[in-house]
C-alpha cells in the first residue's frame, strides 16, 4: 500500500498528470452520446442526428454519411496552448477524385461558435491519405507533406497556440520539435473548453475511427502510450478501496 501511495502522490505532482483535460479510451461500446470519459465531461449531443455515433472496441467510428456532431468539454483554458491527441485510421474511400473535404476535429468555446485547429482528411489518393489543419477555415490551410496509409493507426497531436494564434498539426511525434505543419490564418480565442467531433457530407465519405483520446496543456499528455493512464488509474481504483476498508474498519 506504502507503493501504491507513493505512485499516487507522484501522480499527482506529475504536471503531465495535472494538465490532463480529457482523458478517453472509449471502453464502452454502443452510442458514444452520454458516454462519460475518464477525464472530462460526458459527450453531449451538438447537431445533426442523435446517437449515430457508436464506439466499437475503444474506437470512436465516423462517416460521413452520417450527421451528428458531439463534445466534450473542461476546464476553460486562456492562456498558453492547449493540445489534443489521439489514434487516427483512415478507411480507402475507394474514389479520390472529389474535393469536398470537410474537418472532422476541433475544439470549441461553449458561448460562442468559435471553433478552431480544426482537422480534415485534405488529399485521398490510391496510394494514400494526407490530414490537413486550419485555424477557422472549413478547408485545410496546411497539409501533411506526404501520404499516410490507409486502415493504419496514427498518433495525430494538434496544438493552439493562444499568443500566436496559429494552430500546429504533429503525426506520430515524439516531441514538439517534430516535424508539423501549421496554419495559416490567426485567431486569437478568448478561451477553449470543449473538444469536438464532427461528421459532415464530404466527398468522397470519409470513414475514419478515433482512439485513445487525451486533451491537455502540456504536449507531452497527449503523446505518451495510453499504458502510462491505465497506471494512474489503476492505482486511483486501488488507492480508494483503501479508503473505503479504512472507513469501514
Amino acid at each position: 500500500m506504502k507503493k501504491l501511495l507513493t505512485l499516487l502522490v507522484l501522480a499527482s505532482a506529475n504536471p503531465v498528470a495535472a494538465n490532463l483535460l480529457i482523458s478517453d479510451d472509449f471502453p464502452t461500446n454502443g452510442t458514444l452520446n452520454g458516454q462519460t470519459p475518464a477525464v472530462g465531461g460526458t459527450w453531449t449531443f451538438i447537431s445533426g442526428a442523435p446517437d449515430q455515433i457508436q464506439v466499437v472496441n475503444n474506437k470512436v467510428v465516423l462517416t460521413d454519411a452520417n450527421s451528428e456532431d458531439i463534445k466534450s468539454t473542461f476546464t476553460a483554458v486562456s492562456a498558453g496552448s492547449v493540445y489534443f491527441g489521439f489514434d487516427l485510421s483512415v478507411a480507402d474511400p475507394g474514389t479520390y477524385a472529389d474535393t469536398d473535404f470537410e474537418y472532422f476535429s476541433h475544439f470549441s468555446e461553449s458561448e460562442s461558435f468559435n471553433f478552431t485547429a480544426r482537422t480534415d482528411i485534405a488529399a485521398f489518393s490510391a496510394t494514400g491519405y494526407r490530414p490537413g489543419i486550419a485555424t477557422r477555415s472549413g478547408t485545410a490551410e496546411s497539409i501533411w507533406g506526404a501520404d499516410l496509409a490507409y486502415n493504419t493507426d496514427y498518433r495525430m497531436v494538434v496544438g493552439y497556440d493562444f499568443t500566436t494564434g496559429f494552430a500546429t498539426l504533429w503525426i506520430d511525434p515524439t516531441d514538439v520539435s517534430s516535424s508539423s505543419v501549421t496554419s495559416t490564418s490567426r485567431f486569437i480565442a478568448v478561451k477553449i473548453d470543449g473538444f469536438n467531433l464532427r461528421q459532415s457530407s464530404a466527398t468522397p465519405d470519409q470513414s475514419l475511427t478515433v482512439g485513445n483520446l487525451r486533451v491537455a496543456t502540456d504536449f507531452t499528455a497527449v503523446v505518451p502510450e495510453p499504458s502510462t493512464y491505465a497506471m494512474l488509474a489503476l492505482a486511483g481504483a486501488g488507492f480508494a478501496g483503501y479508503v473505503i476498508r479504512r472507513r469501514r474498519r
